[in-house]
């Protein structure tokens, strides 16, 4: 029995992402859109300490930036398991298609 080519795909992606938590980064990131989203309503309700009010947004993008690089950075620190993960993953695909291919089955799964 041929394993399912999304099954290979599932197992090499979760082994990257739950390495680095990446997904935490997404909970992590919303945190200083949602403000600025609610700061966003005080910005036009009057002009009274524009400049305060602009500069609280400013921070909070900032804050989203340094949330976003260190994400980046997370992967980075991955990139040799990374590049092996997606070797080894490639090499799993072929097989199956392979073994898919002798026994006839030929309907290659797409992506991941």
């Amino acid at each position: 029995m041929a394993v399912r080519l999304a099954t290979v795909c599932e197992a090499s992606c979760s082994r990257i992402f739950c390495r680095v938590r990446f997904f935490d980064f997404f909970g992590k990131h919303a945190e200083p859109i949602i403000a600025t989203c609610q700061e966003l309503p005080a910005l036009t309700a009057d002009e009274s300490d524009l400049a305060a009010k602009v500069r609280r947004i400013k921070d909070l993008e900032h804050q989203a930036d340094d949330i976003t690089h260190e994400g980046i950075d997370a992967l980075r620190s991955l990139n040799g398991q990374t590049e092996w993960i997606l070797r080894e993953t490639l090499r799993q695909r072929k097989r199956v298609a392979m073994a898919q291919d002798a026994q006839g089955g030929g309907g290659h799964e797409k992506g991941c």
